[in-house]
Order: structure tokens, then sequence, then C-alpha cells
């Protein structure tokens, strides 16, 4: 019943959906009593098949027919937590999804990968008061395992990302708007005024003022 409900909403277009009952399934198969690597390996494959028929039954062409690639014996022996697990397992499934639904839009924006989303709400919620706990629940992953993927791909941790995010938009505001100084900290996220110029300066080389100036004058 867990696999059928997975596949109604893999084809469908709520990844939020999937990833909650994803992860309902593969927490409940580490939590059957004397289960195994073995005993999970053996479900997954179930997944994996169990994709299959159904797509076959769907009248999808053969090489849609979802052959999905967890390698649940490498994610295991990676992994050093149950929830790092179900993260690795849950990334080789939006892997998969993405596959199936490129080309079309929507589906493909929502099964982009975890820093794709986080770096898209951030690029969106930047004035919001955002931290990596917040980001990683928002996209239903352990936080030590997101940072360490966010930093993996990004070469930043998730907060200097974002103090960037919160600059550049900041330099938006200096040269288009005629707000104050403390007007356009908290306008990014960045109530302070004198943290946020100091960080500009630490980013930039320069003040805000100094940078208005300059810019204005070119």
């Amino acid at each position: 019943t867990m696999i059928e409900t997975l596949y109604h909403y893999f084809i469908g277009n709520s990844q939020f959906d999937l990833r909650q009952n994803f992860y309902s399934f593969i927490h409940h198969i580490l939590s059957v009593e004397n289960s195994s690597p073995g005993y999970v390996c053996d479900c997954l494959d179930q997944l994996e098949e169990s994709f299959a028929l159904q797509a076959a039954k769907d009248g999808l062409e053969p090489e849609s027919a979802y052959r999905i690639e967890f390698f649940v014996s490498k994610a295991m022996t990676a992994c050093d937590s149950p929830d790092a697990l179900m993260d690795a397992l849950y990334a080789r499934l939006m892997d998969y999804w993405k596959r199936k639904k490129e080309g079309t839009a929507p589906a493909s924006h929502m099964a982009s990968s975890p820093v794709d989303q986080a770096i898209a709400y951030m690029e969106q919620n930047y004035y919001l008061d955002l931290d990596l706990s917040m980001i990683s629940d928002l996209i239903s992953m352990n936080s030590s395992y997101f940072s360490s993927l966010f930093k993996k791909k990004t070469g930043l941790n998730l907060i200097n990302y974002l103090q960037n995010v919160r600059i550049e938009k900041s330099k938006q505001l200096l040269l288009n708007t005629n707000q104050k100084l403390y007007e356009i900290s908290e306008a990014v996220g960045i109530p302070n005024v004198k943290y946020f110029c100091k960080l500009f300066k630490d980013y930039t080389g320069v003040t805000p003022s100094e940078f208005r100036k300059k810019e204005h004058f070119l």
C-alpha cells in the first residue's frame, strides 16, 4: 500500500507529499524489528519493480519505466545515521523523478536538488530571519548532512551564501532607490545597520555609501 501511494505521488506534481511518504516508507522499513541491510535492499528492490510494472500498465515507454538505482549498500556505508541515509536515498529518488519529468517546466522545477531548492528559497526570502536549521527543515533534510551537501556543491557554507545574496540585493537597492542605509539593511534581512555596513565592506571592499557614490558617479 505504501509503494502504491508513493507511485501515485511520483507521477503527480506534489513533491511535498512524495517526500513525506517516501520518508515514512524508509522509516517504516528501518524500524522493523531485526531489519537488516538485506531487508532494506529487498524493500527498495520491490519499490523499483512495482514502479516498473505500474509504468508498463500505464502504457509508458520502456525507457520511462523508472529503473531506479538507489545504491543502498553504498549509501548505508557512507551514511552515519538513519536521517542521513533517508536523505541520500531521497536524493536518488529526486534524480530519478527529474529524468522522468524532464521537459516539463513545473515538475522540473519541483524536482530540483535540495541545494537548488534552498538557493531558490533564499533568493526569494532573503529578508526573513533564516538559518541552516530552518532551511534544512523546510526541505526535510538532516541539517548536518545538508550543510555538507550545500558546501560541496556551492563551495560556501549556507550562511555565507545567504550573506552574499543579501549583499547583492542591497547593491540593487543602493543603486535603484533613495532608501536610507538602515532601511536597506532591514529590507535585506540584516536589521543591525552597523553590522550590515561592516558585512558590506567585508564583501565589497567599500562601505555602502562609498559604493552608492562611486557607482552613481560612473
